[in-house]
């Protein structure tokens, strides 16, 4: 498998976010500074990424790219995605008619 990328964030000053899967099938965050910025390549694996700086706007850029994959809802009582960043250290999708949880920290919930 080769190694393919997606930006999913640019800051004002060119800083960009990569959505990265390696050969391995690894997916991470990478963070490349503009030059103007300094410092070099740094790079996240997803849970830690999602669980830093919840509010930040690459944060909130990557969990709107990843909403993008679900199907649209309809109902009065749309699901929530919590993410562990979120109070609490579980990822739940809720409904009106109660939960489903999964506790390891970067597995996402679906049924």
């Amino acid at each position: 498998m080769e190694e393919a990328m997606r930006t999913f964030y640019t800051s004002e000053n060119g800083d960009e976010w990569l959505l990265v899967r390696d050969e391995d099938g690894v997916i991470s965050v990478v963070h490349r500074p503009s030059p103007s910025s300094g410092g070099g390549r740094h790079v996240l694996d997803l849970a830690t990424f999602l669980a830093q700086e919840p509010h930040s706007a690459q944060n909130q850029s990557l969990r709107s790219l990843i909403g993008t994959l679900l199907p649209e809802r309809t109902s009065k009582n749309p699901r929530k995605l919590l993410l562990a960043s979120d109070q609490s250290r579980e990822l739940i999708f809720g409904s009106a008619s109660g939960a489903s949880s999964c506790p390891t920290l970067g597995h996402f919930c679906f049924d």
